[in-house]
């Protein structure tokens, strides 16, 4: 008898023995198909020149996809958040299969209901001979034992000084959401001002500064709903492109956006200051960034106050919200979901009448073990039906309710007169690689459909803005995977 039918093996166990099994005979197999191509390149080489010598004509047009493959594949080898890395940061909580469970560095009870707040560090493996200098970390910001953010930090020797990696966006959700936002924002015509830097001021007054006498509270907003000045920078004589992150977690996403557009005014916005003190402190979070603003407030406040100022004119509207909330039970405040919210209402005014979008993260589930298996360890399901390729089943609970999420923002963002939708509007879903979260966007930029020349077209947009802004991941893919119109 096994040890499994003893009980003497955990299901955890039991979880990490199949991984590895699928992950030995998929590498087996990887070997093989490489063995066999390596041995049959100098009979194709030969081939190839016999051909081109008989007919230049009859020679194969050149592949430019399959140089885009090539180039996309040469480029995320320096994306320090590539998931090659996860087995160092997944950590052995909950029976997951990580290296090792890390090191406690943050703990500390939420009053918000977040439970227990974590922070782990867990040795990196360095992106170059250049980092020799400074010690690679990643630390994992958790609410019980559930993973909510990550971040790559370096730590420089003889100095406390913690910096987070702006370029590391080690879940593959975030990935897929700053793919949407830079394609987004390329619909909005606004790429070139978020690629430029923001005015700076010579000097700033005490009446326009946000700094605090706490280096810890220089960009902490604590209970107040709207911004009173943008500190270091001056937007006053500037077309700047507004985002505002609802739910901070370690800061990732925040973090990634205000470095790579420089002209985007971020707003990030947490109601927990537990979650803030672990980001600011613990994960590396920059708070001396000029076009980066952290506020601690309810953000159902955050956006009714912002709603009423634009309403008023008294504040620029949103172009783009990035909603990725959740408590301590995994769960999305009823506020963003519930068709009656005043909140959503409030969004909707708060966001550009033209080109303001939503892209909002939610659990997808509902997929197959054997499915799930795939996704997680590499990239991919082998799904042929366009119901399944979206990343979700919709005759599930869990596909029923990201289904009911969408439909719910979608017909408040883009309903016009008589609740009719817009004209000019695109509600859609994007699947994700290797997790099971769904992205939904909503966006009043563009109407797209569920055919390929518009998932095609949404795709183009992510890649030019994610090239022009330096993405170190390939952006086009996400933003087209398992595109599905709501």
């Amino acid at each position: 008898m096994s040890r499994a039918a003893l009980g003497l093996v955990s299901p955890g166990q039991q979880f990490v023995t199949l991984k590895c099994r699928c992950l030995r005979a998929f590498e087996l197999y990887r070997c093989q198909v490489t063995a066999h191509r390596i041995a049959a390149v100098p009979a194709y080489a030969t081939r190839r020149c016999q051909l081109s010598a008989a007919s230049s004509a009859r020679t194969k047009p050149h592949c430019a996809r399959g140089d885009r493959v090539r180039a996309t594949a040469a480029a995320e080898k320096n994306d320090p958040g590539h998931w090659k890395y996860s087995p160092e940061w997944w950590g052995t909580q909950a029976g997951g299969w990580g290296h090792d469970s890390g090191t406690v560095v943050f703990a500390q009870n939420s009053h918000c209901g977040n439970g227990e707040v974590t922070v782990t560090a867990h040795i990196a493996s360095p992106l170059s001979d250049l980092d020799s200098a400074e010690q690679q970390q990643w630390r994992v910001l958790r609410f019980n034992d559930t993973r909510q953010s990550v971040s790559r930090v370096a730590l420089q020797h003889n100095s406390h000084t913690l910096q987070a990696s702006a370029d590391c966006l080690a879940f593959e959700y975030l990935k897929t959401m700053a793919s949407a936002g830079a394609a987004v924002i390329g619909l909005t015509g606004k790429l070139g001002a978020c690629l430029s830097e923001l005015p700076t001021l010579a000097a700033t007054s005490p009446a326009t500064s946000r700094f605090q006498s706490d280096p810890l509270e220089q960009r902490l907003d604590k209970g107040r709903g709207l911004p009173q000045g943008l500190g270091a920078c001056d937007t006053r004589h500037h077309t700047s492109c507004r985002a505002l992150c609802i739910g901070l977690g370690g800061g990732s996403l925040p973090n990634f956006l205000s470095h790579h557009f420089p002209g985007l005014v971020v707003d990030a916005v947490e109601l927990d200051p537990t979650v803030v003190t672990a980001a600011t402190q613990c994960m590396g979070l920059p708070y001396s960034r000029s076009n980066l603003r952290l506020h601690t407030a309810d953000a159902a406040d955050y956006v009714l106050n912002l709603a009423s100022q634009v309403h008023k004119g008294l504040a620029e509207p949103l172009d783009i919200v990035f909603i990725d909330a959740f408590d301590g039970n995994d769960d999305i405040p009823d506020c963003f979901c519930d068709p009656d919210s005043e909140v959503l209402e409030a969004l909707a005014t708060a966001l550009h009448p033209v080109h303001g979008s939503i892209i909002m993260n939610v659990h997808g589930g509902g997929l197959p073990t054997s499915s799930a298996l795939l996704a997680l360890f590499f990239g991919w399901l082998p799904f042929s039906s366009k119901q399944e390729s979206s990343g979700y089943h919709h005759s599930t609970d869990e596909g029923q309710a990201v289904l009911q999420i969408a439909s719910t923002l979608r017909d408040k963002l883009l309903a016009g007169p008589h609740h009719q939708q817009r004209v000019n509007g695109g509600a859609f879903t994007l699947s994700v690689a290797r997790q099971s979260n769904i992205a939904v966007v909503i966006t009043r930029a563009a109407k797209l459909d569920s055919t390929s020349s518009s998932a095609e077209s949404f795709a183009r947009c992510a890649e030019q803005a994610a090239t022009e802004a330096g993405y170190l991941f390939e952006a086009s893919t996400r933003a087209r995977r398992g595109l599905s119109r709501i």
